[in-house]
């Protein structure tokens, strides 16, 4: 048994919001709704889709906004690897350097007594 069809502009969209846009749509070409209230639909329809696009383009720009987030985290992710990177380097040269310094002792506290024997 079909729904009962209302009366009055609030009913009728309140109708047409419960079957929804993809029922109305249907409805409307297959002529399961009075003549009366295409003119409601079609406006109701128009304004769901209006609402979806808007919806998508909210989406859109919110995936944006993510992304140019995320672009900016990468980037100051990337200059602390460049500043560790950097901080190593220097921590190699000076491990380097206490390592000459530390041959160069041996080598000379093994030196120093030869020499003096001769």
């Amino acid at each position: 048994m079909p729904a009962p069809m209302p009366s009055g502009v609030d009913a009728i969209r309140a109708f047409l919001d419960q079957h929804g846009p993809d029922t109305v749509r249907s409805m409307l070409t297959s002529g399961g709704l009075p003549p009366q209230f295409n003119s409601v639909a079609y406006r109701w329809l128009a304004e769901k889709e209006q609402e979806v696009e808007e919806c998508d383009r909210y989406d859109r720009a919110a995936g944006f906004v993510i992304a140019e987030r995320a672009a900016i985290a990468a980037e100051h992710q990337a200059t602390e690897v460049d500043l560790a990177a950097t901080t190593a380097e220097k921590a190699n040269m000076r491990a380097t350097i206490a390592l000459v310094l530390a041959v160069s002792s041996i080598v000379i506290s093994i030196a120093i007594p030869i020499l003096l024997a001769h």
